[in-house]
């Protein structure tokens, strides 16, 4: 009998996203003996596929190695009472995604913040803008900032916090209504490609504490090639 799957991924503008669209047509090329068809969910996250998958939403949605981990043992408020018992991992080791800050190089220049740790410490804060709730981003965020004493809620009480669409980021960054954009995402990733491209930025880097604290949460770091993005040497 035809069988139809349902694959979710993310909003457009994110890797995933891409990626629903490719398997999709991979999979229903596929020879065997099922006709198989998919759709494309085009939401979600890090967060939330897990989650979608276990609670049969979906049939397959993709989540990085770290939050699955979150998911399988409901670690975090997003997991708590909700883990992901009835998911199972059938394939990975598909990319490396990388947890970056890139800052408007104009706002660098003016206000003198050349690492991350000075720009959390700061009296005034750039204005950081995130993906919204439902993706791992804001979660890899408030582990960043906890590791220098401070966390996503402090942030966003500082004002310093704006979570929207991805499509929506770029356009922020060129009208120069937001700093620092914080991602996390393979090498080549629409909106930061996007995003460097039209903005000149930098890249900031974080201390060893923040990538010690990082490491234990299932993000170890690495070195992301240089030229990867204008702007990051």
């Amino acid at each position: 009998d035809p069988v139809q799957l349902r694959l979710i991924s993310q909003e457009p503008g994110g890797s995933w996203y891409s990626y629903g669209s490719t398997f999709g047509e991979i999979i229903e090329a596929s020879e065997g003996e099922h006709q198989i068809s998919v759709e494309v969910l085009p939401r979600g996250g890090g967060m939330t596929n897990p989650v979608a998958v276990s609670q049969g939403a979906a049939d397959l949605g993709f989540v990085s190695a770290a939050a699955a981990v979150w998911a399988r043992d409901g670690i975090g408020e997003e997991f708590e009472a909700r883990e992901a018992s009835n998911a199972r991992a059938i394939l990975g080791g598909l990319q490396l995604a990388y947890t970056t800050i890139a800052a408007r190089r104009d706002y660098v220049e003016r206000s003198g913040l050349t690492t991350f740790d000075e720009m959390v410490a700061s009296d005034n804060p750039p204005r950081i803008v995130l993906k919204p709730a439902g993706s791992q981003v804001p979660i890899m965020a408030n582990y960043m900032f906890e590791a220098l004493d401070s966390s996503l809620e402090d942030m966003r009480g500082r004002g310093a916090i704006t979570q929207i669409s991805t499509a929506q980021i770029a356009q922020m960054l060129r009208d120069a209504t937001a700093d620092v954009y914080i991602e996390n995402a393979p090498v080549g990733q629409a909106t930061m490609s996007e995003v460097t491209l039209t903005t000149p930025m930098v890249f900031v880097p974080a201390s060893q504490q923040v990538l010690d604290h990082m490491a234990q949460l299932g993000a170890p770091a690495f070195e992301m090639p240089a030229g990867s993005y204008p702007g990051q040497d």
